[in-house]
């Protein structure tokens, strides 16, 4: 496993700030792991529950063997930590997404704490733990868990297969239908109260970096898809923070409104104008590099508005 070219995700960032400040490992040993890392000498990385094994090469012609090991969560502390996961959609929605969310862990912390933290090593300073080829999985383990999030559930004792499962359990509806009742009977039961919606967020967010660069033919940059990106969170945030009852009336949901043709205006900016002009706009320029369905590229068309000038036309319609 070669070290990753990607910066640290807060799974594995959290990993290694544990190791040195909470677990007590040495920060020196942790640095000449990492060049281990960088020089390809871990093998046979393998994270299994309470324990990671390892291949480090070493000074000797057979690689040296070593195991990390921290304690499983039992039970008890299993239900509570899914608990925790189940009572805020976020969380999953992280997890699946490769990230460790914020806050996760707080009755019951992943991460090693003081005196969890185990290693053995085949090598001559077996009697010194944490050696430096100990360090060097320790800082590899990290990379898998910017990888993967789930690693470190697994590493706590349950698979990743075994959480979404336990997690589906806890979502399962509170009512079922009694033995004997027929559909319509189940149908035209009277339901309880929804709950409250979830409060939007104090901010817009901040979308997520694309993984690779757009082809260069396609004339479109990153700085150009970020720039759309943001703007689609902060229209979407707007709407999120919009009072339901104001956008069913049309009325005004602000200064600058304009009634119920300038929420019309901007709901067809906010659906067509920003989204279809900039779609075009990429597929226009992939077909002049002869992109799309294998044909010839075409002569240039007119130039379509970028994505800064579809925000400030919404923004000069949104304050007439």
């Amino acid at each position: 496993m070669s070290p990753p070219d990607h910066r640290r995700t807060r799974c594995g960032a959290a990993w290694l700030d544990a190791l040195t400040q909470r677990a007590g490992m040495d920060p020196d040993r942790l640095v000449r792991g990492r060049n281990y890392v960088r020089g390809n000498r871990v093998s046979d990385l393998e994270i299994m529950p309470g324990a990671i094994d390892a291949l480090v090469g070493g000074s000797r012609a057979r690689p040296f063997a070593v195991t990390v090991s921290i304690p499983v969560f039992n039970d008890s502390g299993w239900a509570r930590l899914l608990d925790e996961v189940a009572a805020e959609v976020g969380h999953l929605a992280a997890l699946l997404d490769g990230d460790l969310p914020a806050g996760l862990g707080a009755e019951l912390d992943l991460r090693p704490g003081p005196g969890e933290l185990h290693t053995s090593c085949s090598c001559p300073d077996w009697t010194d733990q944490p050696c430096e080829h100990s360090a060097a999985v320790c800082y590899l383990t990290a990379d898998a868990l910017d990888a993967d999030p789930f690693a470190l559930l697994l590493l706590r004792g349950r698979t990743k297969d075994e959480v979404l499962a336990a997690l589906r359990d806890r979502r399962q509806p509170v009512w079922s239908a009694p033995a004997g009742m027929l559909a319509t009977d189940a149908y035209r039961r009277a339901l309880g109260p929804l709950p409250a919606p979830a409060l939007p967020p104090r901010r817009p967010g901040t979308p997520a970096r694309l993984p690779a660069e757009p082809p260069l033919a396609s004339g479109v940059s990153t700085a150009e898809l970020a720039e759309l990106a943001t703007i689609a969170t902060r229209l979407a945030w707007e709407l999120l923070c919009r009072p339901a009852e104001t956008c069913a009336a049309g009325g005004s949901a602000g200064p600058g409104s304009g009634g119920p043709d300038a929420h019309e205006r901007r709901h067809q900016l906010r659906s067509t104008g920003l989204l279809a002009l900039e779609g075009r706009r990429i597929l226009a320029q992939a077909g002049d590099a002869g992109l799309t369905s294998g044909r010839p590229a075409r002569e240039p068309a007119a130039r379509e508005p970028s994505a800064r000038e579809t925000a400030s036309a919404f923004d000069e319609e949104r304050t007439r």
